[in-house]
């Protein structure tokens, strides 16, 4: 981003390279903002380990439900929240179906590890 900035401001002048640096770092942010990660551990007993990072919005809400859809119906599951700095009304609504729908089927319910944050409803014990 600096670099660019700086490329800017030799190749063109200094207030169009001070605007492309402004536009470069918006789309960092925004790229930031909208990323999260999911990591999955399973050790092939107890229960999987799963741990979200990033930002939860509705807009990676694919992403999320895809990896916890592809995790098996019968095993416990540990979702630790604790790496998300954000998550939004769908994403904790999301999270809370998924919960109830998994400890539906699963013989122990999913533990939630959350941080900062209001876990969603369905809660292990």
């Amino acid at each position: 981003m600096l670099a660019g900035t700086a490329g800017a401001i030799l190749l063109i002048d200094m207030f169009q390279g001070v605007l492309i640096g402004i536009g470069l770092a918006v789309a960092k942010s925004a790229w930031e903002t909208s990323h999260v990660r999911v990591h999955v551990t399973d050790s092939g007993q107890g229960p999987i380990h799963v741990r979200l990072v990033g930002n939860a919005t509705f807009l990676r809400l694919p992403v999320i439900l895809t990896a916890l859809s592809a995790l098996p119906a019968h095993r416990a599951v540990q979702l630790d929240l604790r790496g998300l700095r954000h998550v939004d009304h769908a994403c904790q609504s999301a999270l809370s179906t998924w919960a109830d729908r998994h400890n539906s089927t699963a013989p122990t319910p999913v533990l939630l590890l959350a941080g900062g944050h209001d876990p969603p409803s369905a809660s292990g014990p």
